[in-house]
């Protein structure tokens, strides 16, 4: 098991816990309710995200599967994923200009589902 893919996804629930919180309490009175969804699709994914690399992590311990690579692929997807949604919304509310952020969030999508992949023909190599 890698401790420091644990703990950033550790980390990773604990923000969005935090971010959920101030979504719901304090942007929910000045952001539209599109901007809203956008932000509560960014703590979404990165919630699942974070339960997922502890889970990956755990199934990887318990097959003696190295899952370094994938794991760091999951953890960087999910912060430009999540990330640049959090920042396109807040650009928007404060019109910022937000160019340079757009091509983030595919691209840390992109990411997300090449580290699942990664995980998943590692596990199926692992014959568990």
């Amino acid at each position: 098991m890698n401790k420091n893919l644990v703990l950033s996804a550790c980390l990773l629930i604990a923000i969005a816990i935090l971010l959920g919180a101030f979504g719901a309490h304090s942007l929910k009175k000045v952001l539209d309710e599109n901007a809203l969804t956008s932000f509560e699709t960014g703590v979404r994914y990165q919630l699942f995200m974070g339960f997922g690399l502890i889970l990956q992590q755990i199934v990887g311990q318990l097959t003696v599967t190295d899952l370094k690579t994938s794991g760091r692929t999951i953890l960087v997807g999910t912060l430009l994923f999540s990330g640049s949604i959090y920042l396109l919304v807040l650009f928007d509310q404060l019109n910022w200009w937000k160019m340079p952020l757009v091509p983030l969030t595919p691209i840390g999508g992109s990411l997300l589902i090449i580290g699942w992949l990664m995980t998943t023909f590692k596990l199926y190599k692992a014959n568990f």
